[in-house]
C-alpha cells in the first residue's frame, strides 16, 4: 500500500519523529486501526448505495451540511496541492532547479495529464519522470554537491531539527 508518502505527508511524519520519537507508536497504533475503518466503511458505503460523500451527506442532512462538506473538501484539496508545490520546490532545490523552473514545469508537465481521459496511461508516463529524479538526486549526493545548504537556518541547524551532536 503506498498511501500518503506524498511530500506533504513524508514531510510531516519527519518532523513528527523528529519532535516525538518513538513516543509517536503508541497514538500511531490506535489510530490505524480506527482510520482503516472509517476508510473501509466509507468505501462499502459508497459502492453499496452508488452515491458519493456529497451527496448521501446531501440525501440525508441537506443542502447546506453538504455544502460545508463539500467546501471543506475543497480547501483541504486545494493546502494538499499547494504542499504539493512546496515539495516539487524542496526536491528541486536538493538537484539545483531553481524554484519558478520546478514550478512551471511541474505545471507543463502536470496539467494535461491531470486534464486528459486517459488517466491510466497517463500515471504510467510519470514513472520514468520519478526515476530520473531520484537518480538525479543520488548522483548529487554521491557527488558532494551541497545544494542542501539553501535549506539551513543561519544557525546553522537544517530544518529546524536540533543537531545530533554538539559541534
Amino acid at each position: 500500500m503506498l498511501a500518503d508518502v506524498d511530500a506533504a505527508s513524508v514531510l510531516t511524519a519527519a518532523k513528527a519523529g523528529t519532535d516525538f520519537g518513538y513516543a509517536i507508536l503508541l497514538p500511531l497504533a490506535v489510530l490505524v486501526p480506527i482510520l482503516y475503518f472509517v476508510q473501509e466503511m466509507t468505501a462499502r458505503l459508497a459502492i453499496g448505495t452508488g452515491l458519493g460523500h456529497a451527496e448521501l451527506i446531501r440525501e440525508r442532512y441537506g443542502f447546506r451540511w453538504a455544502g460545508v462538506a463539500v467546501g471543506t473538501m475543497v480547501l483541504i484539496d486545494l493546502l494538499a496541492y499547494v504542499a504539493e508545490f512546496a515539495g516539487i520546490v524542496l526536491g528541486a532545490s536538493l538537484v539545483g532547479v531553481p524554484a519558478v523552473a520546478a514550478v512551471a514545469g511541474a505545471l507543463v508537465f502536470q496539467t494535461p495529464l491531470a486534464g486528459a481521459s486517459f488517466y491510466g496511461r497517463s500515471r504510467s508516463a510519470c514513472l520514468p519522470s520519478a526515476c530520473w529524479a531520484s537518480w538525479a538526486s543520488r548522483r548529487s549526493r554521491r557527488s558532494g554537491t551541497e545544494s542542501a545548504r539553501s535549506l539551513r537556518f543561519d544557525d546553522g541547524r537544517a530544518s529546524g531539527c536540533p543537531r545530533p551532536y554538539p559541534s
